[in-house]
């Protein structure tokens, strides 16, 4: 009986551990810490056993908690081997108070199995106080006690109740019965704050209809403001330029680095095709190259060779002249001198002849002066003559003695002086004989010098002539190089657009011909908005009128552009023309292909009462058109109801809608209205709320942000400050996807987060982590 009351003890205990299941051949229990599955983060312990009850080491074990049928972002997590063997442990996070679905997945190279348990926050892990366990154990000590006294009769045994009663028995009830108190008063006040009781956790309805209450709706002011009426079309986004890279020569793509959507800058490489062929090519011309160079600088010595010859020749065709010059004039001096000279002997001649002329008169002059001495002495002899006549004879004899003896000496000098003259004379004749054959050699020098100036002159020519050739044939070959640099360079397909690729219609390895399209890129920066344009409507439209293009994607603000082109022809099929405008995309808002709606202007600007047009439900009632509104007016204790109103409509632009009748200014309209029926209360959603100072403060309770909607200026940094008052809520932390950004948001704790500059029209979304509570920033 003993025996029998400690098995028992036992098998309450091994069912109350942990949470247990079958992952095909393994045997799993899960229990988690803390022991009472909180709402948040938790850690899963896992115990894998075979089926003889070995723990099994070296599993990959995933652990997966979820609640059932719900997704709020969890994940499957691998568990960590800890000790002891066949232990492992794993994160979890139960976001919400709840039931949960625990999949443990268990795989090893012998088998692999998978197993989902039930846990449920605010409960224990080591056990359940629901329905099923405590069925099991009674059923289990009843079954142990009957077989116990089905022993005892068959052996004859006799039931004791003192033999069970014992100190030993009664401490080991007494510690459990401590231990179920201890347990109970645990779960009573040290969960957490928000977790639930078991009996809480069974009677949760997790699809509880929500409280009757004001239905929340987006309202639109009635407004008077200028309008103009406009048709809407489907329009297509082309590239401003949309290029088909075609390869120049034939060749096999070995290389191509893009693909579609990327984009391209001009001059960027998109494709390269195999250049085995044009290699060798450029390698001759190169050579070809090199070898005319080589040829241009012989060329250039040669020619400076000849001229360095024909300036030496020069210098002595220069020195000869000088010479025959020099040789000139010493031979015209030599003349001189030999003229001067026989001009000296023809006057030593006549002075000789003058001379001998005088001898001759004084011998007269002395034979007759002798005679008249000789007269005078027989005179004087005979008294004749007076002495003073005598005297006069003898001094006149005298006197011509003395004349013939100068005209002797006179007459001797002459011959001196012939003598000399004729001695110079000869001597300047000598003189010119040196001179001329001086200049008969300088003449002959100058003749040599000159030949060979004209033969330097000649090989100046040929050099000139050579080196021209040179330079020609390295013109040629660098031609010829550069020819087939220009053949090779076609093997490489180059952007000539900035833009996008928009098609790839060769794959590498495939051959190509000359003009076979292999990518398609288009520029787009600017694009054309392109509409097919009904006859119509057509002639309505006018280069310069405005364009409203929407995107068709969620969240983009229209934009305004004009009209650069209207076709002035119809297409005969579909009655069509093409209006387009062309729009920057600076921001790369569009892509080629793309599909916008655009808004044509084709009336005149004027006041209207304009609505949204999504504000106006259109019905048809026997035939006829009806434009109706739910307006929103204040009933009684400041609430809105709203009730239905047939209207009478105008003209259409954009997402504007004109009312000619059946609204006054100022009422507001419900935009987008579903769901309503007349007196129903609503509730005015609030308007974005504009960053003005490029910083503004949003609160997380309960209910989610406020405000959920923020306005910020394009192009500038703005600032949000985030603050949680909920203590049990997903938005521990704040999220921008779009910008990568993730804070975390302790509570009652502003947290600051700085938005980078953006583009006009973006719209960012931000949230917590579990998605349940989000806003968005609204680019303006």
């Amino acid at each position: 009986m003993r025996l029998a009351a400690i098995v028992a003890a036992f098998l309450f205990a091994t069912i109350a551990f942990a949470v247990d299941g079958v992952a095909g051949p393994f045997k799993v229990s899960l229990r988690t810490d803390p022991l009472v599955v909180p709402v948040g983060k938790a850690k899963v312990s896992v115990v894998v056993t075979d089926k003889n009850g070995k723990p099994v080491p070296d599993a990959t074990v995933k652990v997966f908690a979820r609640m059932p049928g719900m997704n709020m972002g969890e994940r499957e997590e691998t568990a960590t081997a800890t000790e002891p063997k066949g232990t492992y442990t794993a994160p979890a996070t139960f976001s919400m108070a709840g039931q949960y679905d625990v999949t443990v997945s268990v795989s090893t190279p012998a088998g692999s199995g998978q197993a989902v348990l039930g846990l449920a926050t605010g409960q224990s892990s080591a056990g359940d106080t629901g329905n099923a366990f405590p069925w099991a154990i009674g059923a289990v000590v009843v079954g142990l006690g009957a077989l116990v006294l089905w022993r005892m009769k068959v052996t004859g045994q006799r039931a004791s109740l003192k033999g069970l009663l014992n100190r030993t028995v009664l401490l080991s009830l007494a510690g459990l019965a401590a231990a179920l108190a201890v347990g109970v008063w645990a779960v009573r006040n040290l969960r957490r704050e928000g977790a639930m009781t078991p009996i809480e956790a069974q009677v949760m309805e997790m699809n509880t209809p929500a409280p009757e209450g004001e239905l929340p709706v987006v309202l639109a002011e009635a407004k008077k403001e200028p309008f103009a009426e406009s048709v809407s079309y489907a329009g297509q986004v082309v590239g401003f330029v949309e290029q088909d890279v075609v390869p120049r020569v034939s060749g096999t793509i070995v290389a191509m680095p893009v693909y579609v959507g990327d984009k391209v800058k001009r001059g960027q490489l998109l494709a390269r095709l195999d250049t085995s062929q044009t290699d060798p090519m450029v390698a001759e011309k190169a050579s070809n190259l090199r070898s005319a160079g080589e040829g241009v600088n012989i060329a250039l010595d040669e020619h400076h060779h000849a001229i360095e010859t024909a300036a030496q020749s020069a210098a002595q065709l220069a020195t000869a002249d000088a010479d025959v010059a020099e040789a000139k004039s010493q031979v015209r001096v030599a003349e001189l001198d030999r003229t001067r000279a026989d001009a000296e002997v023809d006057s030593a001649k006549s002075m000789l002849k003058a001379a001998r002329s005088e001898v001759e008169g004084a011998k007269s002059q002395q034979t007759l002066a002798r005679q008249e001495l000789e007269r005078a002495q027989a005179l004087f002899a005979k008294n004749a003559l007076s002495r003073e006549e005598m005297q006069a004879a003898t001094a006149a004899a005298r006197r011509a003695d003395a004349d013939v003896d100068s005209a002797h000496a006179k007459a001797e000098v002459a011959e001196g002086g012939l003598r000399a003259a004729t001695a110079a004379a000869q001597a300047a004749r000598a003189q010119v004989d040196a001179a001329r054959a001086r200049l008969t050699r300088a003449e002959a020098g100058r003749k040599e010098a000159s030949a060979r100036k004209k033969v330097n002159d000649v090989e100046i020519h040929a050099a000139e002539a050579r080196l021209r050739q040179s330079k020609e044939s390295v013109a040629a070959a660098s031609a010829g190089l550069q020819g087939a640099t220009v053949q090779r360079g076609y093997a490489e397909l180059r952007a000539e657009v900035d833009g996008v690729v928009t098609q790839r219609l060769i794959s590498p390895g495939v051959v190509v011909a000359p003009g076979q399209s292999v990518l398609r890129v288009a520029q787009v920066s600017p694009v054309r908005l392109q509409a097919n344009v009904a006859q119509i409507d057509l002639d309505k439209v006018k280069v310069g009128d405005q364009v409203r293009v929407k995107d068709t994607r969620p969240g983009q603000e229209p934009i305004t552009v004009t009209v650069t082109s209207v076709s002035p022809s119809v297409d005969p099929t579909s009655r069509t023309g093409i209006v387009e405008a062309v729009y920057a995309n600076a921001d790369n808002r569009f892509s080629p292909g793309q599909f916008v709606s655009m808004d044509i202007q084709v009336g005149q600007l004027g006041n209207a009462l304009v609505v949204p047009t999504e504000s106006v439900v259109i019905e048809t009632r026997n035939g006829k058109t009806v434009a109706k509104v739910w307006v929103a007016t204040a009933s009684a204790g400041g609430r809105l109801s709203v009730i239905q109103r047939e209207v009478r409509v105008g003209g259409r632009a954009g997402d504007k809608t004109a009312v000619l009748d059946g609204l006054q200014s100022g009422e507001r309209v419900v935009v987008s209205p579903f769901g309503l029926a007349d007196g129903m209360a609503v509730r005015s959603l609030e308007a974005p709320t504009k960053a003005t100072e490029g910083t503004v403060t949003i609160e997380l309770d309960a209910s989610g942000y406020s405000p959920a909607s923020v306005e910020i200026a394009a192009g500038r940094p703005a600032k949000l400050v985030f603050v949680r008052r909920a203590a049990e809520s997903c938005g521990t932390s704040v999220k921008f996807p779009d910008l990568g950004i993730e804070a975390e948001t302790p509570l009652n704790q502003p947290v600051t987060i700085d938005i980078p500059p953006q583009a006009a029209g973006k719209r960012l979304t931000f949230a917590c982590p579990m998605d349940m509570y989000t806003g968005t920033v609204v680019v303006k």
